[in-house]
């Protein structure tokens, strides 16, 4: 053990002595618990043989010192989760892109994968603020989130990979033969897929008939990486529920030049006002 504490010493600096103490209190408290309730099992099992005064006192005794210890035992862990806590927040990991924490390639394919072939997540009442159409009120996205970013008026899909400062640190899912390249984004910079749709459709809940919007390509069995603009012709709360089995839920948008494709709505975002 003593390899151990001289370890986190290092690691923690000034705080990993304060780690160590009490970290060695704890074991303390936990052993001495350990051996008293060896010795109260024993007491326990003479005073049904041989029920008596003495017994009956030291079985008394040994439960309140079993009781004291299994809370300094408690208070030790709590200590042990502040110090940690308290380092981690004072020293948070650094990361300058090379991180070994970056996602693997088949991680990637798999977030896409889950994406374009999975079903998004519904909600029945109450239905959060960012639903559906709402998505663009996701101000801090998590780690993972897909967002469309535009690249000089061209549209990507593109997966998060931190955010924090009002900067958006994120990555091409699909540029990674090389490895992971991230890039940093103001929140002018994107916009956020849907990540969660009303289970029934609900009008309150979509982008408006005629509403100019954001939408993937659908290729075939699949979908692009790259966003198109679209013109809304109807709404998910539209459809007929046999529109709804022949084509899926989604909406019917009209790309131009009389394309009209139905989309899902986990993959149409709102078109920022300053992106026209």
């Amino acid at each position: 053990m003593s390899g151990f504490f001289l370890l986190w010493s290092h690691f923690f600096g000034m705080q990993g002595k304060e780690l160590t103490q009490k970290l060695n209190e704890m074991m303390s408290s936990v052993n001495e618990l350990n051996t008293f309730l060896s010795i109260l099992s024993k007491r326990e099992s003479s005073f049904y043989q041989n029920p008596n005064q003495i017994v009956h006192e030291e079985i008394l005794v040994l439960e309140k010192r079993i009781t004291e210890n299994y809370r300094n035992s408690l208070e030790g862990v709590s200590s042990l989760i502040s110090i940690v806590e308290s380092h981690l927040i004072s020293n948070p990991p650094q990361d300058n892109g090379t991180s070994t924490f970056l996602p693997s390639k088949e991680e990637v394919q798999s977030q896409l994968t889950n994406l374009f072939k999975g079903k998004i997540k519904t909600r029945q009442a109450p239905i959060p603020v960012n639903c559906g159409c709402y998505a663009y009120r996701v101000k801090t996205p998590n780690p993972g989130h897909f967002i469309c970013v535009n690249v000089k008026k061209q549209f990507f899909l593109m997966i998060v990979y931190h955010y924090e400062n009002e900067i958006c640190r994120a990555y091409d899912p699909v540029d990674i033969d090389n490895g992971i390249k991230l890039i940093e984004l103001t929140n002018d910079e994107w916009t956020p897929l849907p990540t969660i749709i009303p289970e029934r459709p609900l009008a309150r809940w979509e982008h408006s008939r005629a509403s100019k919007v954001l939408a993937l390509w659908p290729n075939g069995e699949d979908w692009t990486t790259a966003f198109y603009p679209a013109q809304v012709i109807s709404r998910p709360c539209d459809q007929t529920d046999q529109e709804v089995e022949e084509k899926g839920r989604g909406y019917e948008l009209d790309f131009g030049d009389e394309t009209v494709f139905t989309v899902p709505e986990q993959f149409v975002v709102s078109l920022p006002e300053s992106w026209k």
